[in-house]
């Protein structure tokens, strides 16, 4: 007769569905690898963003506009300053790449390594475009309004839209493990 040993695991505790795509499984199961390619593709993204946004410089900016931008949510007196401490460029370097790990850590979290590259181009034009909606909606209540006026919708659009394409086409070549363990 066996002996039921309360320290033992019950091996179906955890099972997975068949399907492995509820929401569930995805909150539940996390393919930390994958999450840790999404942050490394997230700062690569975000460095492809940077060198877009010097090179598609807004008239009245200089080349690290972006930062300066980024910078209005802390020191918003100094941020747009032409000779502007290197202090705002700092703080605009932390929260730019800060937000690009977040969003990389939670792309390698929500997608597969069965995504296709459409898909994925898909989902970084959905991105791009919620970036926007966000620099809308949210922004002024964080940055300087004044800082986002000069910067045109189009102009916004496509230097997010140098972030997302990126980062989730970089992300669909990435494949993911082959089983929850």
């Amino acid at each position: 007769m066996a002996q039921n040993n309360s320290n033992t695991p019950n091996p179906n505790a955890f099972m997975t569905s068949d399907t492995k795509t509820e929401l569930t499984d995805s909150l539940l199961h996390t393919d930390f690898k994958r999450v840790i390619i999404g942050i490394v593709c997230g700062v690569v993204a975000g460095v492809l963003m940077l060198l877009v946004s010097m090179a598609f410089t807004p008239v009245g900016y200089g080349k690290l506009w972006w930062f300066q931008v980024l910078a209005t949510a802390c020191c918003p007196e100094t941020a747009t300053r032409f000779d502007a401490p290197q202090s705002v460029f700092l703080s605009g370097a932390i929260i730019h790449f800060a937000v690009c790990v977040l969003l990389g850590l939670a792309v390698g979290k929500m997608t597969s390594g069965k995504s296709s590259v459409g898909r994925m181009f898909f989902f970084g034009i959905v991105l791009t475009f919620l970036c926007w909606l966000a620099s809308n909606m949210f922004a002024p209540d964080i940055f300087n309004v004044s800082a986002l006026g000069m910067i045109s919708e189009w102009h916004r659009v496509f230097i997010f839209g140098s972030f997302a394409l990126p980062l989730l086409l970089m992300m669909s070549f990435v494949k993911g493990e082959a089983s929850h363990a």
